[in-house]
């Protein structure tokens, strides 16, 4: 059994993406009758600038820009882009609407489902003390300017005892970056062969052929920020075509 710190920055609002959206907080419901105009990188601004406030919180963790999924989606199939669940309850200040979201969301989603995963696989079982459904209960019953402090979890490190090591109170945080360069550009970069046609297949032409071969090319060319996107349409190929060989 291992110990997990899933839910920390759920609770304490320790994503930097957070602070971020919050400086454009004073938007609320303003959006602008933007177009949706396909393009292969970036396209989040325009995105964010046609949702409201809180629901284009949800770009900042998607994977693949709206502008991105219009330019690999076949123009006639795209549909109507839903990105999350909404809470059952939202907070009552902007950053409360930001935490409800995380909490409906990328906890469960994202946060949980891969410590999940990667520990079932290893045979372990994985506890998040965080999570424990009484201290939650007690750190969201605090005021907001308790909680959520600059920098961040400070009541977390108030409550700590002071005897425990200096340095594991001042160490940085750090992020689960995998290598990606070295896997798309070495170990998996035989699977872009074909990708644009497999994928048009196993998505019943959801994803176009060409615009899915232009992609790759294009980041096999010059554009490192796209990896990330191009790992997501290697898991996706991967992952149908395991679904219709047990299917």
């Amino acid at each position: 059994m291992v110990m997990a710190g899933d839910g920390g920055d759920e609770l304490f609002g320790g994503y930097k993406r957070v602070a971020k959206h919050l400086r454009t907080a004073w938007r609320g419901r303003l959006r602008l009758p933007l177009a949706l105009r396909p393009a292969l990188e970036g396209g989040k601004l325009a995105a964010e600038l046609a949702m409201d406030w809180a629901s284009a919180y949800s770009l900042r963790f998607s994977g693949i820009a709206p502008a991105q999924r219009a330019f690999l989606q076949d123009a006639g199939k795209l549909q109507a882009l839903s990105y999350w669940r909404a809470p059952d309850a939202e907070g009552t200040s902007p950053l409360g609407k930001l935490m409800t979201l995380d909490y409906a969301n990328y906890l469960p989603e994202y946060i949980l489902r891969k410590s999940d995963l990667c520990t079932m696989a290893h045979g372990l079982e994985a506890r998040a003390p965080f999570l424990d459904h009484r201290f939650a209960q007690r750190i969201m019953a605090l005021p907001e300017a308790e909680v959520y402090t600059r920098p961040p979890k400070l009541l977390l490190q108030q409550a700590l005892d002071p005897r425990l090591p200096g340095d594991l109170l001042r160490r940085q945080k750090r992020g689960f970056n995998p290598p990606l360069k070295r896997w798309l550009r070495e170990e998996l970069a035989g699977r872009f062969d074909g990708l644009g046609e497999r994928l048009q297949a196993l998505t019943s032409g959801q994803l176009a052929r060409k615009p899915v071969d232009v992609f790759v090319r294009h980041y096999l060319e010059r554009a490192e920020p796209l990896a990330e996107q191009v790992l997501q349409l290697l898991i996706l190929d991967e992952s149908l075509a395991q679904l219709r060989a047990h299917g």
